[in-house]
């Protein structure tokens, strides 16, 4: 492990950055008619709660559509990370479960 990070150098850190950066863009895209955005520190991502509307009974409930899919989410914020180890059909199969979990609160009428 401590030979896969030196071989990597600082790269590895920030090409992981990047493929968030990139995650976080396509959410926001996908999401741009609804009241829910995301953002990215690092290699973590999350709902930003300061930029959304959505209220927390549907936060809870995409969550739980979410996990139901594959994806679990950290309870309290809302996010969660990449790593390394994702594979850009990781990052694709994220991404689809965001916006199938997120159509499905929508046509239920939890983002008005």
């Amino acid at each position: 492990m401590l030979e896969h990070l030196k071989s990597e150098g600082e790269n590895l850190q920030k090409n992981l950055n990047q493929r968030t950066h990139r995650l976080v863009e396509r959410l926001n895209d996908e999401m741009r008619s609804l009241p829910i955005q995301f953002t990215h520190f690092g290699s973590f991502f999350a709902v930003d709660t300061s930029r959304s509307a959505a209220s927390p009974i549907a936060l809870n409930l995409l969550s739980y559509h979410l996990l139901n899919r594959g994806i679990h989410l950290r309870q309290g914020d809302k996010g969660g990370f990449l790593s390394t180890a994702h594979t850009e059909a990781d990052i694709e199969f994220i991404l689809q479960m965001f916006v199938e979990s997120t159509n499905a609160l929508n046509q239920n009428g939890f983002f008005v």
